[in-house]
Formats: structure tokens, C-alpha cells, sequence
């Protein structure tokens, strides 16, 4: 939504590692929800440490590593 307080949170929990894998020159783009159906879903991410606004840096550094190929 045009005025969610998690926005900001989001990208720096992207652009984080990102920087740390090695891949500090790819670009992501964020978008915004319409409508509040939308967001419903969007609201909560699942952590290891249950519910939060952002997907944690371990889950998003791990994920962004297996998609460049470079996790044993």
C-alpha cells in the first residue's frame, strides 16, 4: 500500500544481501499494492523466529545465493 510503514524495511532487508553475496549490481524494483486485498497477503513474513514485517537477511542472503548458483 502507498503508505505502509514496512516499505523502507524491505529494500534494505533486499539491497543487504545482495551487497553481502556478491551481487551488489543487481537491481530490484519494489511495487505498490492497490488495493487492500492485495496487502493481506504481503503483511507478515514467515521467519525462523516467527511472524515479522521483513523476511529476514539469513533467509534472503541464502535465498539470493541459490539463485546465482553459489551454495554447495
Amino acid at each position: 500500500m502507498a503508505d505502509c510503514p514496512h516499505h523502507q524495511l524491505g529494500e534494505e532487508r533486499v539491497r543487504r544481501p545482495l551487497d553481502d553475496t556478491h551481487l551488489s549490481t543487481a537491481e530490484f524494483t519494489t511495487r505498490v499494492l492497490v488495493d487492500q486485498a492485495e496487502a493481506e497477503s504481503c503483511r507478515i513474513c514467515r521467519t525462523p523466529h516467527g511472524p515479522a514485517e521483513a523476511w529476514g537477511l539469513d533467509q534472503l542472503r541464502q535465498a539470493l545465493q541459490t539463485a546465482a548458483g553459489t551454495v554447495a
